[in-house]
């Protein structure tokens, strides 16, 4: 900003098991500008080898919404997510990248990932999202943990 004044951003995060679902609450406060931004995911088996998520985050500056639910085939590590986020929202829209984006324009449609270990301590994701607004996208990170 050109001044000494620092950026403060808190957060808190608190997870909990509700009847078998995993469900993480999310804060976010960013002190200079006043942003506020809070949601929860949850994530529960359907049946064997078979889990749902679903998430919502929504940012109380702009008033936008993020949501997103999907299904996870667990043996083989393929997820198939809908997203629906609205302009001027954060999410934690890609497991690839991990931070909050803010995003400008708003998109809906389907994202496909599959991960898969290929080694010890090694991971590929692979992952192709198709959305309105935005050109369709393929990505691929491979995860080595020291």
């Amino acid at each position: 900003a050109g001044d000494n004044s620092a950026e403060r951003i808190y957060a808190a995060e608190y997870g909990m098991n509700i009847l078998g679902a995993n469900v993480v609450a999310d804060y976010y406060k960013n002190d200079t500008n006043d942003d506020e931004i809070y949601g929860a995911n949850a994530s529960f088996g359907l049946v064997k080898g078979v889990s749902a998520n679903a998430e919502y985050f929504k940012n109380n500056t702009n008033d936008a919404t993020a949501i997103a639910y999907g299904l996870k085939l667990n043996k083989i590590g393929l997820s198939a997510t809908y997203r629906d986020v609205e302009a001027g929202a954060f999410t934690n829209y890609s497991t690839m990248k991990a931070d909050l984006l803010p995003l400008s324009g708003s998109f809906k449609g389907m994202e496909y990932q599959l991960d898969r270990n290929i080694a010890k301590n090694t991971t590929l994701t692979v992952k192709y999202q198709d959305f309105d607004n935005i050109p369709a996208r393929a990505a691929g990170v491979v995860n080595v943990k020291f």
